[in-house]
């Protein structure tokens, strides 16, 4: 999946706008789902949806997550979403990386790592999937 962005349109938004746009513009319906929540006097912790940025729904697809990030960031954030949680990181709230993705996948949602980057002569901004749909596949086991 592809698809440009004409420059003027767009060439201060950030990925996550970028993406909202092109999922809107495909038929789907979505929605940020990254919240940012204060806590103290100054600060401010980022929370997502499974370490998701987007949520888009369409009738007749299954339920869509979207990572969004630039394309020279996306190798690391589908590191992140993949990584075996260390023992520590079980101790806090949710699962954290491969489990919550795993998790996900059996229940039917498809998940994106969509990378932003500005391409071509006139700097367009064009997406790309980096590894397209992050896919479980049930081996072995039975009951």
């Amino acid at each position: 999946m592809t698809a440009r962005i004409r420059r003027a349109a767009y060439a201060v938004a950030s990925p996550t706008v970028l993406t909202l746009r092109h999922f809107r513009a495909i038929g789907y319906r979505a929605s940020v789902v990254e919240r940012n929540v204060r806590y103290g006097n100054d600060r401010v912790l980022k929370q997502d949806h499974y370490g998701f940025d987007v949520e888009a729904l369409k009738p007749g697809e299954p339920p869509t997550l979207i990572q969004c990030t630039t394309a020279g960031n996306a190798k690391a954030r589908m590191a992140k979403l993949t990584r075996v949680p260390t023992p520590a990181a079980k101790g806090g709230n949710a699962p954290a990386g491969l489990e919550n993705t795993l998790w996900l996948l059996r229940c039917g949602w498809r998940l994106y790592v969509q990378g932003w980057t500005k391409q071509g002569r006139c700097r367009e901004w064009a997406a790309r999937l980096v590894s397209g749909k992050v896919e479980w596949h049930e081996t072995g086991g039975g009951q």
